[in-house]
């Protein structure tokens, strides 16, 4: 006979010990219109738990739980009250969750069922259009449907208070995969990333408290999306869902309203919400920038993941929330979600990561400085069906190659130096920091975002190319730009080049290409919102074989390169003692 008990793992040993913690409201869902206590929650998930049993018996042991490690059940819903009972179900069981990106197509959510030999797929309600559509196009490419279900939401809480406890005989192993992410690469299918499922403390790291309420903003199919909310609920913090990639607006409205007291967003997010407060909040009455002031205030936590802000960014939200600094959570989908974070007070002028966690243990590949390899139990436990995929990521010592650079300092915080692959520009014999540059480009006050990237060039190997967005209020045509030759000119690359020597970037780190974006134009990204810069030069700076300048589209400026004999140096080291 099944057990009624949950398995003898730290998640659920978590999660029994927080029901008592909370008797209010444990998930805010306002987009479906619920508001759920633990007792509605924990129910959702014993019926849901019991369902998929239903549906898979010949999979079970005595226990009711899955037999065999490795089997997959896939998740097709946004951020919901859904998705997360179906995650906690999915493990009563003793089964992987594999969350799903609600924008694929039937093809593509095709593959990744069959690599993972899914033997379930749960939707939420938004999203059985969607299932059924892909159950259709699975049996007709292969003659066989996959089995779909969904969360009962009209399941009455009995109104006898339910007793859960913790079945000591169901002990999973250490290695025994509970989620299966998907990676973002660059071209082809993505990786899947099989992970354990760790029991974060929030209560220690972030200070959470019984009363707080942390936002759910994020797609839940990456793992800065579904971690922190999973985390809250085990720890027994309720969570406030908003609009699946929701607007700033949107998010500022939440923030006002000051019921959010922890978030964790994106460096992107962050970014998007200073602008908007900046363009349309910092304008209206005292008194209503007062609210959204206050607001802010009332968040005691934010954590911020994907990659580390532009110190511009980092100073406005030390500024907002009146000298403390947001608390940046390095991680990486193999690495895991939480391997190091920043001291309190941290210079935010640097892009510092902090120091490891307990129980993770980090090195450098050249001693102070270079690649951050990283091992701990919450390492990843493979790439799915890709053994040698898996071997290459790891070193001799099975250390994980993150592949961000980084250098050590007195204290023992580590800062991000950029990537060993792609945030360095070689052009001519010398190297161009991105993140360097982009933090300077981040300080021009017409530019609301701007990345480099290296476009290959026939005669200097790299040019150092930015594409950039204009902030609204600022109209091209009226800059008032001096070319070389001293006579006006709207060519934005001017005024870039000029403005940046008049913040001391050297010469030979200036922008030789710049392609400004329309307002439609949107930039490559992963699902951890980091920029993919091979994609940015597929798409803004097209070449032919031959890598022609002269090939590229006629929207990107070029800077002629006979004018760098010909300017006057501005300050020390202009061409790094590379000169001709």
């Amino acid at each position: 006979m099944a057990t009624e008990g949950f398995p003898n793992h730290p998640v659920f040993q978590q999660l029994i010990k927080s029901i008592p913690l909370n008797e209010g409201v444990i998930v805010h869902d306002p987009n479906n219109d619920i508001t759920a206590t633990f007792d509605r929650f924990m129910n959702d998930v014993v019926e849901l738990r019991r369902t998929i049993r239903e549906q898979i018996p010949d999979l079970l042991d005595s226990n009711g739980i899955i037999r065999d490690e490795g089997v997959y059940i896939c998740t097709l819903a946004p951020a919901s009250y859904e998705i997360f009972v179906a995650t906690f179900a999915v493990w009563a069981v003793g089964a992987a969750v594999s969350p799903l990106a609600t924008g694929l197509t039937p093809q593509e959510v095709s593959f990744l069922i069959q690599r993972n030999k899914a033997v379930l797929l749960i939707a939420s309600a938004s999203q059985r259009d969607a299932a059924a559509a892909i159950q259709s196009y699975i049996k007709n490419e292969t003659g066989h449907a996959i089995k779909v279900i969904g969360v009962d939401l009209t399941v009455p809480v009995p109104s006898t208070k339910r007793q859960y406890h913790i079945d000591e005989n169901i002990v999973f192993s250490p290695r025994r995969p509970l989620i299966l992410l998907h990676t973002s690469g660059t071209t082809g299918p993505p990786k899947g990333v099989i992970r354990t499922m760790p029991a974060y403390d929030l209560r220690t790291v972030a200070g959470a408290a019984n009363e707080d309420l942390a936002l759910c903003h994020r797609a839940v199919h990456w793992g800065f999306g579904i971690y922190p909310p999973v985390a809250s609920i085990s720890n027994g913090l309720a969570i406030y869902i908003v609009d699946p990639d929701p607007s700033p607006e949107q998010i500022w409205e939440v923030i006002r309203q000051q019921k959010i007291t922890m978030a964790y967003a994106t460096n992107l997010t962050l970014l998007r919400l200073m602008q908007y407060y900046k363009e349309h909040l910092a304008v209206l009455e005292p008194e209503k920038v007062k609210e959204y002031s206050e607001g802010m205030k009332k968040i005691k936590y934010i954590g911020c993941g994907g990659a580390v802000p532009m110190p511009s960014v980092g100073q406005f939200w030390k500024d907002m929330r009146g000298g403390i600094p947001i608390t940046i959570l390095y991680g990486t989908t193999e690495g895991g979600g939480g391997t190091s974070t920043t001291p309190e007070g941290y210079d935010v002028t640097k892009r510092v990561i902090g120091k490891p966690m307990p129980g993770v243990e980090v090195k450098l590949s050249e001693g102070d400085h270079g690649e951050i390899l990283l091992k701990s139990s919450d390492l990843f436990l493979g790439y799915l069906n890709n053994e040698a995929a898996t071997k290459a990521a790891l070193d001799e010592n099975g250390f994980y190659k993150t592949g961000d650079l980084a250098h050590i300092e007195e204290d023992g915080n580590y800062i991000i130096d950029g990537r060993v692959n792609e945030d360095f520009v070689r052009s001519r014999t010398l190297k161009v920091g991105t993140l360097e540059l982009e933090d300077k480009l981040s300080e021009l006050p017409y530019l609301s975002e701007a990345y480099v990237v290296a476009v290959p060039d026939m005669e200097i190997l790299h040019r150092v190319a930015v594409i950039a967005r204009l902030k609204p209020s600022f109209k091209e045509e009226d800059a008032n730009i001096l070319g070389p030759d001293g006579k006006p000119t709207s060519n934005m690359l001017f005024k870039v080049r000029r403005d940046l020597t008049e913040l001391k970037v050297a010469q030979y780190k200036l922008p030789t290409l710049l392609r400004i974006l329309k307002d439609d134009d949107i930039i490559p990204r992963t699902t951890t919102d980091k920029v993919i810069r091979k994609k940015v030069i597929q798409t803004f700076f097209p070449q032919s074989a031959d890598c022609k300048v002269e090939d590229l589209p006629k929207e990107v400026l070029v800077w002629d390169l006979k004018n760098d004999k010909n300017a006057e140096s501005t300050g020390l080291w202009d061409w790094a003692a590379a000169q001709d």
